[in-house]
């Protein structure tokens, strides 16, 4: 082929003389850093959004935060201590999204008090510092409304108004308080429970309040997993 053909032909694929090049020829050089910032902001939310669509929702929420590590480990075809516990609480949950089943998120947080960690042998320093950091922040904002606390580390969030009174929630007096904001594990039906008689002894059940920022940031949202988490209370609390 003819090398002028080749670059000024009737083949040619850019017209470098054609308005439309300059116009976007200009354009790159003065937008060029502009546009790969929008572009890359683009592609950040497009792959969040994708993301988001596909992340699990849960029917109810349950945190546990205390001495005893729940274990994630399976034997063999023997469900794992942590998925035993889901399996139980899945029986009081309701199924919010009516698909069928009654999917439960469930945290386990290995926490212990100042004093108990003195005390204690054989402490798992580095998972103390990391959960106990990440119960400070489930208790000021998360889906974690139904809890299970040690009783001591209970009492040490008990001054900061998170927590609801549940008389309010239930008629039964067969069940032992701590107060009118935590009842003994030992005093509920879910307590023989598999795995859940694994767990120690001082371990109360308490409800988390639905807060102003979780009322008005997603508020429809947060409100139904409050009303999931409520009607489980009233189940545990039977």
């Amino acid at each position: 082929m003819d090398e002028n053909k080749m670059q000024t032909g009737d083949v040619s694929l850019v017209n470098k003389d054609s308005r439309l090049y300059r116009f976007l020829d200009n354009f790159w050089y003065h937008y060029k850093w502009p546009t790969v910032i929008v572009f890359v902001l683009v592609l950040f939310l497009t792959v969040s959004v994708v993301q988001c669509a596909k992340k699990q929702k849960y029917d109810l929420y349950v945190l546990y935060a205390g001495g005893h590590e729940v274990s994630s480990v399976t034997e063999n075809t023997v469900m794992s201590e942590r998925e035993s516990i889901m399996t139980s609480l899945s029986s009081y949950a309701v199924d919010r999204d009516g698909n069928g089943q009654k999917d439960v998120a469930f945290e386990a947080l290995y926490v212990l008090t100042m004093d108990e960690a003195s005390k204690t042998e054989d402490v798992n320093v580095s998972r103390l510092s990391e959960d106990t950091d990440t119960l400070y922040s489930e208790m000021l904002y998360s889906n974690y409304y139904v809890c299970f606390l040690s009783e001591n580390v209970y009492k040490s969030y008990q001054n900061q108004s998170l927590f609801v009174k549940l008389a309010e929630y239930t008629d039964n007096t067969s069940l032992e308080y701590v107060d009118e904001y935590a009842v003994k594990l030992s005093s509920l039906s879910i307590a023989s429970k598999p795995r859940f008689d694994a767990l120690p002894e001082d371990t109360v059940l308490v409800m988390r309040g639905l807060s102003e920022v979780a009322q008005k940031t997603n508020g429809k949202q947060n409100a139904a997993v409050y009303e999931a988490a409520e009607a489980a209370l009233r189940a545990l609390l039977q």
